[in-house]
């Protein structure tokens, strides 16, 4: 079913990539950049908590949907999605992409993502 509305696509994320440049000492950086921004339709799936450690980690599974385009043909699950993308590091969630799948002939790409966040 591809998304023909946008009314579904109501929450804006950033999708980014890791890059690596060096630094003026000459020692390499890795550092993220935005790819794209996109509008998408996102929808948990799975949380979960587990014990590691002495730490309580909750992990949390969600399904991202937008629209496909040759910028981001090449999305892997070395990218990531961060959402909201314009607030400030702490304020934001970071999604590492598991699968990347184009579907309806190049229309949207559903993508599968999971964040770590301290339960406690």
């Amino acid at each position: 079913m591809s998304i023909k509305r946008a009314g579904r696509l109501d929450t804006r994320i950033a999708i980014q990539r890791k890059t690596t440049t060096d630094s003026n000492s000459g020692e390499q950086v890795e550092t993220w950049t935005d790819l794209a921004r996109r509008w998408a339709d996102v929808r948990p799936m799975v949380g979960d908590e587990r014990l590691v450690g002495e730490n309580l980690v909750a992990r949390e599974q969600v399904q991202f949907r937008f629209r496909w385009d040759s910028s981001i043909a090449d999305l892997s699950a070395k990218d990531r999605i961060v959402m909201p993308p314009s607030a400030t590091p702490t304020d934001t969630d970071i999604y590492n992409i598991v699968q990347a799948s184009m579907v309806d002939r190049n229309e949207d790409f559903l993508v599968l993502a999971y964040r770590f966040a301290n339960a406690g």
